[in-house]
C-alpha cells in the first residue's frame, strides 16, 4: 500500500494559482496507467488566509520582540527540548538560526559569577513551583556583557509533575546603565548644593515656599541670608529626601 501511494505521489504535479474573484486553488495533476492524465482541483481559499495571518502575526511578534529587547523561549522539561526567539539571539550575539539553542546554551551565556544564582532560580522554578524573576549579567558572543531580566512561569500536570517551562529575556542593559548615570549625576548635584560656600535654595514654583536650603544660605555671616531675611519671613525648610537627586 505503501509503495502503491509513494508511486502515486511521485507521478504527481501540483500547481496553484488565483482566481479572478481572490479564491485559491490548487490543482493536482496525475498520471494514470493508461497513460492519460488526471486533474483533481481543491478550493484552499480558507487555508491560504489562515496561513497569511499566522505569517503577519508572527512577523509582527518578531517585530515588536525587537523594538523592546525582549525575546522568549521554551522548555519540555522531560525531553530538554528547547526553543527560543530570533530576539534573544540578537541580545545574545549570535546570529539568528546560526546555532540550535539548548538548555545548556542558555546557561553558557550567564555571567560565570551569576550562573549559580540562575541555575538555583530556574531549578526552584521547576520543582518546587516558584515563578522565575531574577537580574543578571549574560557573556555575548563577541565578550561584551550585558544586563536581562528573565521571568518564566512553569507548566504542571494533574500529578504536580513538571510539563513545561515557558520565560522572556529582556534586554535591561540600556535602563541600568541610564539609572546608574542618572543617580551619579544626582549624586554630584547633591554634594555641590551641600558644600557650595553661596547660598543656595530649593523652593516650590507655586508659592516660594522653601523645599531645602543649603549651609552657605544658613550661615549667619552669608550677606544672602541677611537680604533674604530682611526681605520676606524666613520660613522653616522642608527636608526632602536627597535620594531623589
Amino acid at each position: 500500500m505503501e509503495a502503491r501511494l509513494a508511486e502515486h505521489r511521485a507521478g504527481c504535479a501540483t500547481r496553484a494559482f488565483e482566481t479572478s474573484d481572490g479564491r485559491w486553488i490548487d490543482v493536482h495533476e496525475y498520471a494514470m496507467r493508461d497513460g492519460g492524465r488526471a486533474l483533481v482541483r481543491t478550493d484552499v481559499t480558507d487555508r491560504r488566509q489562515a496561513e497569511v495571518a499566522l505569517r503577519r502575526s508572527q512577523e509582527s511578534l518578531a517585530n515588536a520582540q525587537r523594538i523592546a529587547g525582549l525575546g522568549n523561549w521554551d522548555l519540555t522539561v522531560a525531553t530538554n527540548e528547547f526553543s527560543w526567539s530570533d530576539e534573544i539571539f540578537r541580545i545574545c550575539g549570535p546570529e539568528p538560526g546560526s546555532r540550535r539553542p539548548t538548555y545548556a546554551m542558555l546557561l553558557d551565556m550567564v555571567h560565570p559569577g551569576d550562573r549559580a544564582t540562575v541555575r538555583k532560580a530556574l531549578d526552584e522554578a521547576i520543582h518546587n513551583s516558584r515563578r522565575l524573576n531574577i537580574d543578571h549579567r549574560i557573556v555575548c558572543a563577541d565578550g561584551s556583557e550585558r544586563l536581562v531580566h528573565q521571568q518564566g512561569e512553569v507548566t504542571f500536570d494533574t500529578a504536580g509533575v513538571p510539563l513545561s517551562m515557558a520565560g522572556t529575556m529582556l534586554d535591561i542593559t540600556a535602563r541600568k546603565q541610564a539609572k546608574a548615570a542618572l543617580q551619579e549625576a544626582n549624586e554630584r548635584f547633591r554634594l555641590a548644593f551641600r558644600t557650595s560656600p553661596d547660598a543656595m535654595t530649593i523652593s516650590r514654583l507655586e508659592d516660594g515656599r522653601y523645599v531645602d536650603v543649603n549651609e552657605g544660605f544658613t550661615r549667619p555671616s552669608s550677606g544672602s541670608f541677611q537680604r533674604t531675611s530682611a526681605s520676606a519671613p524666613m520660613i522653616r525648610p522642608e527636608r526632602t529626601s536627597t535620594s531623589g537627586w
